[in-house]
C-alpha cells in the first residue's frame, strides 16, 4: 500500500519543518522496505514511488542505495539506543545487579523481530558494503562496550576494587551474550526469557572473577 505524501509547499522552498518531515519519512519508509524486501530487491525508484517524491529529493539526501541503507541503520540504532537509555536511571547501583539488568535488556533486545531482520540484512551485505558492518560495530557493539565499561569504572572507584581493563572485560561480557544469541539464532529463535537467563549466567561468571579484571 502506498504511503505517498505531498511535502511540497505551494510556493517557494520547503520550510525547515517540511524538510525534517521529508527526512524522517524517507528513513521510516526505507527502513520498512529494506526489512521487507532486502537490499538487492529494493530499488530506489520504489522508495520514490512509495513516498511520491522526486528523484532529486531522495538522491540529494542519499546518493546511492548503499548510502540510504547506511542512513537507515544509523537512524535505527540511534532509536534503539535512545529508547534503552531512558530507563538507565532505574538501574541498580550495585555492580552485579546493574550489569545483570543491563545485559538482560540487551539480550531481550536481540530477540526483537526487527533487530533479527537487521542482522539477516547485515549478513547479506556485509562483505559488499563493509561500511554497514562498521556502523553496527561503532554505534552498536562498541557503544555497548563503552557503557558497560563505564559501569565497571564507576564501581571500581566506589567499591575500592580496581579494574585494570574495563573495556576488555566489557567487550568479553557483551560478546558472551551477543555471541550466544548469534550462534543459537542460526538454527532457531531464542526467547527473551532464554536471553535473560544467559545474561544472568554470564554476569555471575564474570563477577566471580572480578578480582582479576
Amino acid at each position: 500500500m502506498s504511503t505517498s505524501l505531498n511535502f511540497a509547499p505551494r510556493r517557494g522552498r520547503p520550510s525547515a519543518k517540511q524538510v525534517a518531515a521529508i527526512d524522517e519519512a524517507i528513513l521510516v519508509t526505507a527502513r520498512r522496505m529494506f526489512l521487507e524486501e532486502g537490499f538487492d530487491a529494493l530499488a530506489m525508484d520504489a522508495v520514490i514511488a512509495e513516498l511520491g517524491i522526486s528523484k532529486g529529493t531522495l538522491y540529494s539526501r542519499h546518493p546511492s542505495k548503499e548510502a540510504l541503507l547506511s542512513a537507515v541503520i544509523k537512524d535505527s540504532i540511534e532509536d534503539w539506543s535512545s529508547t534503552s537509555s531512558k530507563s538507565d536511571h532505574l538501574l541498580p547501583t550495585e555492580l552485579g545487579d546493574r550489569l545483570r539488568e543491563r545485559l538482560r535488556s540487551i539480550g531481550r533486545g536481540l530477540t526483537n523481530p526487527e533487530v533479527e531482520c537487521y542482522y539477516r540484512l547485515l549478513a547479506s551485505v556485509r562483505h559488499r558494503i563493509p561500511e554497514v558492518s562498521l556502523i553496527f560495530y561503532d554505534l552498536g557493539y562498541q557503544r555497548g562496550v563503552e557503557v558497560i565499561a563505564e559501569d565497571i569504572r564507576a564501581a571500581a572507584g566506589r567499591d575500592g576494587i580496581p579494574a585494570s581493563d574495563p573495556d576488555g572485560i566489557a567487550g568479553l561480557l557483551l560478546s558472551a551474550v551477543c555471541g550466544w544469541h548469534q550462534q543459537e539464532s542460526g538454527i532457531r529463535s531464542p526467547s527473551p526469557t532464554e536471553m535473560e537467563q544467559v545474561a544472568d549466567r554470564a554476569v555471575a561468571v564474570f563477577m566471580m572473577s572480578r578480582e582479576i579484571w
